[in-house]
């Protein structure tokens, strides 16, 4: 879960204040920021996007809940939902041109124009921090930042 702390509410409003409404319920927009800044925070634009492209390529596989909130709380899937991380941020404390690029992100991502840069892709892990089984059964991969994103054999 992410906690908005003032600053933090205050800099997404303005942004939803100065954008198109979103095409989306505004909570697919928040669950992706809260995966992206799980997940991603210190990532690059690239890193960050490529991981919520995850995402969005979950939502469009069969093989996955077929909305952003459906993914991010699919239970075993984020290293932050299982345990493995603490489940909370708050997120006055993280810099805030990282955060700026969370919302970014994803606002484009609820709205479905954010670009794709790992194609079809649908797995990543930090292999710096853990191998996950499922790794092995990769059919293509791509490095980004720090991360392996892969597309699974199934």
């Amino acid at each position: 879960m992410v906690y908005l702390g003032g600053l933090a509410t205050y800099t997404l409003a303005v942004f939803l204040s100065a954008h198109p409404p979103l095409h989306l319920e505004i909570n697919q927009m928040e669950c992706m920021m809260e995966a992206l800044i799980h997940e991603a925070i210190g990532e690059d634009y690239e890193g960050k996007i490529a991981v919520a492209n995850v995402i969005l390529n979950r939502v469009e596989s069969h093989r996955f809940p077929d909305s952003i909130c459906g993914v991010v709380h699919q239970p075993k899937q984020f290293s932050y939902r299982n345990g493995i991380v603490p489940s909370f941020v708050i997120v006055n404390k993280l810099d805030q041109d990282a955060f700026g690029d969370v919302i970014s992100i994803a606002y484009e991502a609820a709205q479905g124009s954010l670009s794709n840069v790992i194609g079809k892709l649908d797995h990543y892990y930090n292999p710096d921090k853990a191998t996950p089984s499922w790794a092995s059964h990769a059919a293509e991969e791509r490095y980004i930042g720090r991360h392996r994103f892969v597309r699974l054999n199934k």
